[in-house]
């Protein structure tokens, strides 16, 4: 289990990395931004919407997440 879970650590933080970088590239988060993610149930706006509370504690800026 201890592997599974240090895999899943190293995935995450691939993304994470991944989130941020795409966000750098193309300028897609800026200061005061308020941000919607629509959640529909699906894994796929789950895990966006934990990738953008991680970009968000680590960004040396402010901007806001709304989750609907």
């Amino acid at each position: 289990m201890l592997k599974d879970n240090a895999e899943f650590t190293k995935l995450e933080h691939k993304l994470s990395r991944q989130v941020t970088k795409a966000s750098g590239d193309f300028g897609l988060l800026e200061a005061g931004d308020r941000i919607m993610v629509c959640l529909s149930g699906g894994k796929n706006s789950y895990a966006m919407l934990s990738f953008l509370q991680l970009t968000q504690k680590k960004a040396p800026f402010k901007f806001e997440l709304v989750s609907i």
